[in-house]
């Protein structure tokens, strides 16, 4: 599959679906050209043509954070819902679905009865489906506090309601910067949340089941302050039985860059980098379904992060390929400028 041309990217801003029982997945992101959020999916060799996202609220924040996933996970469907903060310092987390047979729904902001749930100005998404159209989202409120917000449920009257309750871990109400990035994946019941604490520490939490509290699952040293995050689950999990991830960030003090690969299950331990020329660039992975057996040495997981190619901010898929399982760049760009 050949890759397509399209235009330069908002380097800071895209994110992709994760779901092991499918081999390609979807990428939301937003053309840097005239602002406009796109959509395209990937396959591992490359990428269908972009589309533009139609019905997206007008003012959006380009610059800010998007979260897409499938509102029915492992199926064959492939109706998604997308998440993205609104432009003009509304503090408002917008929604979109794209069903089958209809297209995109129209930008409605969270809210619960009637009412949209702020959050923080250029807050942070991030969003696991946890059941057939049910989520649960991250992001930091004006407080710099992490706020869990889980829904949509419906009442009497057909209003939407979510819940939303601030995200604690070990007892203690987690508390972050509103700039700093968040990441969430889940493993089968095992949620695992990736964080920079308000001393521009990287600290992991774990927890098992859809409610309740997290607990610590360690520290990640050497991380930029204002790396961005992401988590893929680990299909098959770890050989000794445990749910396992791998937390992409970016490392301190590299000339290139460097995102680094971190393995977590019962034993924390680094795995393989590779690198971006773009310092800021964001970092996506996803969970995809990988048909040989040896799911622990060579998981489905594609990461897609941002290097300037030729003056243009260009996206890039990284895949495992190859005896050493190294990360290369398969044949061609995702989105680069025509």
């Amino acid at each position: 599959m050949t890759s397509p041309q399209y235009s330069d990217i908002v380097a800071t801003n895209f994110s992709s679906t994760s779901d092991t029982s499918r081999t390609s997945c979807h990428l939301l992101f937003v053309s840097g050209d005239e602002k406009r959020l796109m959509e395209a999916k990937v396959e591992r060799d490359g990428g269908d043509e972009p589309h533009k996202v139609q019905n997206a609220h007008p003012n959006f924040n380009s610059s800010g954070s998007t979260a897409i996933t499938y509102m029915f996970p492992h199926t064959a469907i492939e109706d998604r819902a997308i998440f993205y903060m609104r432009g003009d310092d509304e503090d408002t987390i917008l929604r979109q679905y794209w069903t089958s047979g209809k297209g995109w729904s129209t930008a409605e902001p969270l809210s619960d009865e009637d009412k949209a749930i702020k959050v923080g100005d250029d807050a942070k998404i991030a969003v696991v489906t946890t059941g057939e159209n049910k989520y649960t989202l991250y992001a930091t409120n004006r407080d710099n506090r992490v706020v869990e917000l889980t829904g949509p449920k419906f009442g009497h009257h057909g209003k939407e309601h979510w819940e939303h309750r601030l995200v604690v871990v070990d007892g203690v109400e987690l508390a972050t910067h509103l700039e700093s990035s968040l990441a969430v994946a889940k493993n089968g019941m095992r949620y695992l949340l990736a964080y920079m604490d308000k001393d521009h520490v990287l600290r992991l939490a774990v927890r098992d089941g859809h409610s309740g509290h997290y607990t610590s699952k360690g520290v990640i040293h050497g991380a930029s302050k204002k790396t961005p995050l992401a988590i893929a689950a680990r299909p098959g999990g770890s050989p000794n039985g445990e749910p396992a991830f791998s937390v992409f960030y970016h490392k301190v003090g590299s000339k290139r860059h460097e995102i680094t690969e971190h393995l977590v299950s019962l034993i924390l331990s680094e795995g393989p980098t590779f690198s971006t020329s773009v310092e800021l660039s964001g970092i996506s992975a996803s969970a995809v379904k990988h048909e040989p057996s040896d799911h622990w040495r060579n998981p489905g997981i594609r990461v897609f992060s941002v290097s300037n190619l030729d003056g243009v901010d260009t996206l890039f898929q990284y895949v495992r390929r190859g005896r050493d399982k190294k990360w290369v760049i398969p044949a061609g760009l995702i989105i680069t400028k025509s």
